[in-house]
């Protein structure tokens, strides 16, 4: 398998721009190679500046995209990883039909700018 960019993907993906900062900064965490990363919440609370909850409802929002599968069987740490097939499917589509986005309101209570 080769190289995949998937900050570049993420990019590319029509979703609300919370919900898209959160899955950037789990791309710039993510394998090359199989999409897999480990970061845990309070890394990605420190790394895009939300409160823990925003955190969990936006990686939500990302799973309900179907672009990341989420595996919280350990208890401790969460394992993630990016589905390359939907990833790329998002990103040729654009999601054009239906826009996602709307289904992705932050129910966390957190606004944007927290």
């Amino acid at each position: 398998m080769s190289n995949f960019n998937f900050i570049k993907a993420v990019r590319q993906v029509s979703m609300p721009p919370t919900t898209k900062l959160v899955a950037i900064t789990l791309a710039t965490y993510a394998d090359y190679e199989t999409g897999e990363c480990y970061p845990s919440i309070q890394t990605l609370m420190a790394d895009t500046g939300l409160s823990n909850r925003a955190v969990i409802a936006h990686i939500k929002n990302i799973e309900k995209l179907g672009i990341l599968i989420a595996d919280r069987s350990n208890g401790r740490r969460s394992y993630y990883r990016f589905d390359m097939e939907n990833l790329t499917k998002a990103v040729t589509q654009g999601h054009s039909s239906g826009n996602q986005s709307s289904d992705f309101h932050d129910k966390s209570g957190d606004s944007d700018d927290s």
